[in-house]
């Protein structure tokens, strides 16, 4: 069907008083305009919500870890984009200390002294830059983000959002000198966010858990995904929290 001459019916020039098959033009105007602009001017497309058309969603894989720094200052930018663009996000915690293994890549406290303070000056400059709460050296560092990965993984798979439970995981490992490997620590924190932390824990441990952990680490292998955090968004990575602008700039692109 040619639909050209149905946009032309609904041209801006159209008389709103008139009707075409008995529907009244006055009240579909609006949508009209709309429609035309779409068929005839592409670049409108940034102007749909005018006419109730409701945004794609966009999916992003987010590779992290709940002992990264870099991680936990990324949470509250991150969490803005996702509320900004409509984010789906497929939240993959995966096995770090194991990546790095296989990239070459050393922990923190194997690294030379140098980078060591270097690290340490960085997170210094970004803590203040973004005003957030941040303990250069916890008292736990270094602690094995596996039991919260775990937790995380079976709260998922419940069908609930965690996001909040994974923010605020980071914030007891970083700010509240907690010890994220603790089990009652891990518990109790699911427990204040509403969660039922002691079914989550028990769950943790089960086969459905421990297997998509180890798929998000074997994929994270794969997509050369080497650090935390990183995204994935339309197959191009991005990795570290001073990235987040480019990874906006991404999936507005794609709007």
């Amino acid at each position: 069907r040619d639909i050209s001459n149905d946009a032309k019916r609904c041209s801006p020039n159209s008389s709103p008083g008139r009707s075409i098959g008995g529907i009244n033009l006055k009240k579909t105007l609006v949508i009209c305009r709309g429609w035309y602009n779409l068929l005839f001017f592409p670049t409108s497309l940034s102007n749909t919500s005018n006419i109730g058309i409701a945004r794609v969603t966009q999916s992003i894989d987010f590779y992290f870890a709940v002992s990264s720094p870099w991680t936990y200052l990324a949470g509250p930018r991150f969490e803005k984009l996702i509320k900004k663009y409509n984010l789906k996000v497929n939240w993959k915690p995966y096995d770090v200390p194991r990546v790095f293994a296989l990239t070459g890549t050393k922990p923190v406290p194997q690294r030379p002294p140098q980078i060591q303070a270097n690290r340490l000056n960085e997170l210094r400059r970004w803590r203040e830059y973004l005003d957030m709460p941040l303990n250069l050296q916890p008292k736990f560092f270094p602690a094995d983000p596996t039991p919260a990965a775990h937790m995380l993984i079976s709260a998922k798979q419940t069908g609930g959002e965690i996001s909040k439970l994974a923010n605020a995981y980071m914030r007891a490992y970083w700010v509240e000198e907690k010890n994220i490997t603790d089990t009652a620590t891990l518990i109790n924190i699911a427990d204040k966010l509403g969660w039922n932390g002691r079914a989550v824990f028990e769950s943790s441990t089960g086969a459905a858990v421990l297997a998509e952990y180890e798929e998000n680490s074997e994929e994270a292998v794969e997509r050369n995904v080497f650090g935390v955090p990183t995204w994935i968004y339309e197959n191009e990575l991005f990795w570290g929290q001073d990235r987040l602008d480019f990874l906006a700039r991404a999936v507005e692109s794609q709007l």
